[in-house]
């Protein structure tokens, strides 16, 4: 196994501070964690006021300003009050710039080992307004029944090297994050959104994955080599479910690439399908998305596409193929592969969950329909088979969207490790980062790994042997980070929701519409419906539940709260809260939570 010491990091060049105060000869900024320093800048102090927020560069114990990155008391500088206080950085050093600016001018596009398939008519399928394109597709029929995939990622280990200062850097970062309305890239955006990107009618490196396809959608041949491609259309999400949704007319249809199109709809399809057969757990769940407009931070639902699950389900292929490839050749003492690993839940969770889906049915009153179908030894209905059979009903929907709640409290985290093991969340006995090579550094490694075994170079094995170790180490801390950048950029946004709510009278605060999706001794955890949100009422926090002021006498079921006038929440109940306070000490909101009306 790899070594789990979190290797020490080091200290980037260009950070994040905030203005602490100026003067008419100097700024003085402050990061976490240190004392003001006085630092320089090329525009007028007037420029910057207290509590902006700034990148900085430091050479030889001077500080200077290079830019700033957002206003005092904005919620964007909030945001990158988070990423300063995790060390992120949105700019890179001059010697990482200068490595990409020395880069264009030779791209290598010119190497005889590439196979030339520009010819083909790819396509990248990503959001609206994504620019780091590191997937693109081209897909045809093949021989008899077959489907042939070819599957183009990002060429990320030709233009991050080992031994530069760019992987590096790349290494410290370990992936690209994500905050509302702006994100922090592993790569210089002069590699993510240029000179390695699939863009639209550029020639571009691609590590490619052709893959052809049974009719049973099962990989029969894969063939993984280096190539030469341009993409012929730059298409989002929204744009290729409208032409599903109705190709007449469509903008897509008669062109190029719209074979790839239909393709890929009949793939995803059967992929899905296939993923079923192995007990792949689906949960019908709703999708929360934050952002930054015009300066607010908001939050709402947005639906998942089904291009969005076809395209997922080629980039799982891939990822599955590729850790198949590492297996294959496993012999190989040059080869040092990374998977990423999913344990399967403890037994022990799952006999609690199959006994709160019986418990929960009872207290509902529902019939056996609602309860998992698992005996004592863990034989019987599947997980993925009981969750899909689930009433689909608006009367009932709170009640399921509780049970999938706790279906996934139960599962297991994911790491990424030098040792393979299957991936219980794909249903897959092995599965490696290919996909993501401009946004990873595993998946930098993993390409280097994969041409080198490939193309039949050795490396220096001892150095790729502690290379590995620090590349899973910080892609698993990267991992980490981008859960603690969403934890608490989802407390922004709720902080910025209650405060304004207690600028009102109590009688004007909005009741907020949710359900109790789970609780325990000390909170209750509310799913609301509008911002989608799940909150934390805390019981010693919690004022009254009727608005004549009278205190809830607080005793807790495993699935309730009772309340001192008899009457009781359960959880899969609709409920509604008001903010009756704010704790500053402890950082925490009061609610009241107020009966729906009768005819709810």
């Amino acid at each position: 196994m790899a070594n789990t010491q979190t290797a020490p990091l080091l200290v980037p060049t260009v950070r994040i501070a905030t203005v602490e105060k100026s003067d008419a000869a100097a700024l003085w900024v402050v990061e976490p964690r240190k004392k003001p320093v006085r630092a320089t800048i090329s525009a007028p102090n007037g420029h910057y006021r207290v509590g902006d927020v700034v990148a900085i560069s430091e050479h030889k114990g001077s500080i200077r300003v290079l830019a700033r990155l957002a206003e005092a008391e904005s919620p964007k500088a909030a945001l990158y009050g988070i990423a300063a206080d995790l060390g992120l950085t949105p700019l890179h050093s001059d010697q990482v710039e200068a490595e990409c600016v020395a880069m264009t001018q030779n791209l290598g596009l010119d190497d005889p080992n590439l196979e030339d398939l520009s010819r083909l008519a790819f396509v990248t399928i990503d959001n609206e307004d994504s620019r780091d394109l590191d997937q693109a597709m081209h897909l045809r029929r093949g021989d008899g029944d077959s489907i042939v995939i070819s599957y183009a990622l990002a060429d990320g280990a030709h233009y991050v090297p080992v031994g530069t200062s760019l992987f590096e850097e790349a290494l410290q970062r370990g992936a690209s994050y994500y905050f509302p309305g702006f994100s922090i890239p592993m790569l210089p955006r002069l590699l993510s959104e240029d000179i390695v990107s699939l863009n639209e009618d550029k020639d571009r490196r691609a590590l490619v994955f052709e893959m052809t396809l049974s009719d049973k959608a099962r990989a029969v041949t894969t063939r993984v080599f280096r190539a030469r491609i341009k993409s012929a259309g730059k298409l989002s999400y929204v744009g290729v479910q409208a032409y599903y949704d109705a190709p007449e007319g469509s903008a897509l249809a008669g062109q190029p690439y719209t074979e790839t199109l239909d393709l890929l709809a009949e793939v995803g399809r059967l992929l899905i399908d296939a993923a079923k057969v192995k007990d792949v757990v689906r949960y019908r769940r709703r999708e929360a998305e934050m952002d930054l407009v015009d300066g607010v931070l908001t939050v709402k639902l947005r639906p998942r596409l089904e291009v969005e699950m076809f395209n997922e389900q080629v980039s799982l292929l891939c990822n599955i193929e590729g850790a198949r490839l590492f297996m294959e050749r496993s012999a190989n003492p040059d080869l040092q592969p990374i998977f990423r690993v999913h344990p399967a839940p403890l037994q022990n969770r799952l006999t609690e969950l199959q006994k709160f889906t019986a418990d929960l049915a009872g207290v509902h009153g529902l019939g056996a329909e609602w309860v998992w179908q698992r005996d004592s030894e863990g034989g019987g209905e599947s997980l993925a088979d009981y969750l899909e059979r689930l009433p689909d009903e608006e009367t009932t929907a709170r009640i399921r969207w509780a049970i999938e709640r706790q279906a996934m409290l139960i599962n297991e985290r994911s790491s990424f490790t030098d040792t393979k093991g299957p991936h219980y969340g794909i249903g897959a006995p092995a599965y490696a980062r290919f996909s993501s090579p401009m946004r990873e550094i595993v998946g930098i490694f993993t390409h280097k790994e994969a041409v080198e075994l490939l193309e039949g170079k050795n490396s220096d094995l001892t150095r790729d042997l502690a290379l590995r170790d620090r590349v899973i180490e910080s892609g698993n801390r990267s991992k980490e980070i981008q859960r603690n950048i969403e934890k608490r950029a989802h407390k922004l946004v709720l902080d910025q929701l209650f405060h304004s709510d207690l600028t009102l009278p109590a009688a004007q605060r909005p009741r907020r519409i949710g359900t109790l999706m789970g609780l325990d001794a000390s909170r209750l955890y509310v799913q609301l419906d509008n911002p989608p949100a799940e909150i934390k009422v805390y019981l010693d926090h919690l004022t009254t539940f009727s608005e004549n002021g009278a205190p809830p006498a607080q005793i807790i079921t495993d699935f309730a709260i009772v309340l001192d006038d008899a009457r009781k929440l359960t959880v899969g109940d609709r409920l509604s809260v008001w903010v009756s306070g704010y704790d500053e000490g402890r950082g925490k909101w009061s609610f009241t939570l107020v009966p729906p009306p009768a005819s709810t």
